[in-house]
């Protein structure tokens, strides 16, 4: 599969064998930014109708377990797309630990028990919805929940985009493909430090407590772009998965943040 030129990280987890164990995520991207496997995660045959699924996918139903990924410069993206192909269990409350439960999360650290996500993409399981998060660095940031459900134990492209430039920052939510709301706001930076970009989970320990916040579902297709990609590009990625498209680059509807 060739890479796209706007493309940080990719994991395909499609290195191992059904069942078998996720001791490392290669990143197919070019940096070749590998991850580890934290706990027991292991390998699942059951994956998305999608074009660009392999064989095998991340079965992250697991508690307490997720795939860290050490930090890296090129994780600094100041625009940047966060995809994952995403089957959430929507009975997922009856674990996880707290909401909501990230399916990638690049971290910044804001002292002792304070971890907030630079860019991340969730599921809110009591909600059954999808959500998108980035963070400035002083205890703000912008967070976007969609207004549909996702609760029938179905595969989706999730994906969240954030741009910024001398007028405007915008957060954008798609899933496969469509709009599912944005957020405009005043120009603002993405604020980074050296914490893990991690998969399946936003867990740290702080005060000898471990915080979880564990996605429970399977993941694949994991992808970190140094670009806010717009419908079409997304679509790119999901021709033959859908019978039709509703492209839709319209961010005059948007909720405007203060």
């Amino acid at each position: 599969m060739a890479v796209h030129a706007e493309t940080v990280v990719h994991y395909h987890f499609d290195d191992g064998q059904n069942g078998g164990p996720v001791v490392t995520a290669t990143d197919v991207g070019p940096h070749g930014l590998d991850g580890t496997g934290v706990g027991i995660l292991s390998y699942s045959n059951e994956v998305a109708p999608h074009p660009w699924s392999g064989p095998l996918s991340l079965d992250a139903t697991a508690d307490f377990d997720y795939i860290n990924i050490a930090h890296h410069s090129v994780l600094e993206t100041p625009d940047v797309t966060v995809e994952v192909l995403a089957r959430p269990r929507y009975d997922a409350f009856t674990g996880g630990g707290s909401s909501p439960h990230f399916m990638v999360n690049k971290s910044w650290s804001a002292g002792p028990g304070a971890h907030l996500a630079t860019y991340g993409l969730a599921y809110e399981p009591q909600l059954n919805r999808f959500e998108a998060f980035i963070g400035y660095g002083d205890g703000t940031g912008l967070r976007l929940l969609t207004d549909s459900l996702f609760d029938d134990g179905a595969w989706y492209h999730v994906a969240m985009t954030y741009e910024t430039d001398l007028d405007r920052s915008l957060l954008a939510l798609y899933v496969d493909s469509i709009l599912a709301g944005c957020q405009i706001a005043p120009p603002r930076p993405l604020f980074f430090d050296n914490l893990p970009l991690t998969i399946g989970a936003a867990n740290f320990i702080a005060d000898d407590h471990v915080y979880r916040r564990n996605f429970i579902g399977q993941l694949d297709e994991v992808r970190v772009s140094n670009r806010a990609l717009r419908a079409e590009d997304l679509t790119m990625r999901d021709r033959v998965f859908f019978d039709s498209f509703e492209l839709n680059n319209d961010f005059s509807g948007c909720t405007v943040v203060s």
